[in-house]
């Protein structure tokens, strides 16, 4: 992902006497105008090119610098970095820019991943000697947007209200003389009287993506790293997801500026909360979220929720359906690290830690034999549908017929107590690498660098996202 600058007009006080700031490229330093008191930029003292957006004249500008200085219309400008302006469709204004900051440090998370891989099951007993880092633990902003939908619709639909009918049917009866009459019976039945509707529906519905796909793409390209022979020893949580599988209310959090639970604060967008963090930038346009055909179905949802009566068929709306768009930004911690040859990533929620999820290592040999213990079940299973089966699909068999229901009932015993021992086998095996690895964690959850110092020789598949 390139580096590039945005440049906006501000204005930055001298903390003496609170005059403007200026960068003077004679000195490499920000000078004030009326104290003549100078400090050094936090940056280093390589420069870049940019063009002024006043005047198009070239903006000297000291790399990483928050700051520069047209010389020839003398305008001051704050420079954005990459993911704090977003490429979109109609600018979202500043205040609807939020943040949510880290909560879970990166020793949180590194004894969260330690924690995960020792009661996991299927774990190499050895991982812990054998786990190698690519990158540790990377910090990361993932941009998303949200577009919250404002509605008032007048709507129309039918109406139906159930109710209970009782009806009486004639059925045939046999006496104790072997003659049929035929005799009253009494049933229900529901039945659904529509009536037309016509109301006012008012609300908010809410849709939400991913502005980068960053996270997408590290699984992408650790996946692709490794052999069809080391996937087989690599263990998948993600279910295709790059998120945690936590799924955020964006509605809720809007409205009353925390996650549900109140487990992490949606603060306003402010560079304090980035200071040591990678912000990715977003890479499509805030437009994208918005998809008036799932907004359409949200709304009808809604609206049949809230409907009187039992039931509700041809339901019509129109009306005023506004959107507007916040960017978010959202915490997650990151770790891509090898075992053996096998290549992983894990990831966890920057608010909490123990949401963790990813790829990970398992014994080939535990999952193999895990499989075996289960193979007696499988099969008194499969003999037990089929003698079930032959009666039913050859008809009238009759004293055969009495045996094959003898023979599936042993068949079902015997898948039953092989299935039972099988899940108590496999317990038992897992149990052993799992006692042996929290053996292990003890000691590495009280120095960490233990496991995340240690460097892998391979090369870092995700080095050019």
């Amino acid at each position: 992902m390139s580096n590039q600058n945005t440049v906006v007009q501000e204005q930055h006080r001298c903390l003496a006497c609170g005059g403007e700031l200026r960068f003077d490229p004679e000195t490499q330093t920000l000078m004030c105008g009326v104290c003549d008191e100078s400090r050094e930029p936090e940056v280093s003292e390589s420069v870049e090119a940019t063009g002024c957006p006043n005047c198009g004249a070239e903006l000297t500008v000291i790399t990483g610098s928050r700051q520069a200085t047209c010389a020839s219309c003398d305008s001051t400008f704050q420079l954005l970095q990459d993911g704090e302006d977003c490429d979109i469709i109609g600018d979202i204004p500043d205040n609807h820019k939020y943040i949510v900051p880290f909560s879970a440090s990166k020793e949180d998370y590194q004894k969260s991943m330690i924690t995960w891989l020792a009661n996991e099951k299927g774990t190499p007993v050895d991982a812990f000697d054998k786990l190698a880092m690519i990158r540790p633990a990377e910090g990361l902003y993932v941009p998303h947007y949200y577009c919250v939908v404002s509605y008032n619709v007048n709507w129309t639909a039918s109406i139906g209200h159930d109710r209970v009918e009782t009806y009486i049917v004639h059925v045939p009866q046999r006496d104790s003389k072997g003659n049929t009459r035929m005799v009253p019976m009494t049933k229900t039945r529901i039945v659904t009287d529509w009536h037309p509707h016509s109301a006012n529906a008012a609300g908010r519905v809410t849709l939400s993506m991913e502005a980068s796909d960053y996270l997408q793409q590290v699984s992408s390209k650790v996946h692709a790293a490794n052999s069809q022979e080391s996937l087989i020893g690599i263990k998948d949580s993600t279910n295709g997801r790059a998120e945690p599988v936590s799924s955020i209310e964006a509605d809720h959090k809007l409205k009353n500026m925390t996650f549900q639970g109140g487990q992490a604060s949606l603060e306003p967008y402010d560079a304090k909360f980035t200071a040591g963090f990678r912000i990715l930038p977003c890479e499509v346009s805030a437009d994208k979220v918005y998809d008036k055909q799932k907004v359409h179905n949200m709304i009808a949802q809604q609206i049949e929720r809230n409907a009187p009566g039992d039931r509700i068929r041809n339901l019509s709306f129109n009306g005023a359906i506004i959107p507007d768009y916040f960017l978010i930004y959202r915490p997650y911690w990151s770790t891509v690290y090898t075992y053996d040859k096998k290549v992983c990533a894990g990831y966890a929620d920057g608010t909490n830690a123990e949401r963790h999820y990813g790829t990970r290592p398992i014994d080939k040999g535990q999952k193999k034999l895990a499989k075996q213990v289960m193979f007696p079940f499988f099969i008194t299973a499969i003999l037990a549908v089929l003698a079930i089966a032959i009666p039913v699909v050859g008809g009238d068999m009759g004293s055969a017929a009495q045996t094959f229901d003898s023979i599936a009932t042993i068949f079902i015993t015997l898948a039953i107590l092989s299935g039972i021992g099988g899940l108590i086998a496999r317990g038992i095996l897992f149990s052993k690498s799992k006692k042996a690895l929290k053996g292990q964690m003890d000691g590495h959850l009280g120095n960490t660098s233990t496991i995340f110092s240690r460097k892998s020789a391979t090369a870092d598949p995700t080095a050019d996202i």
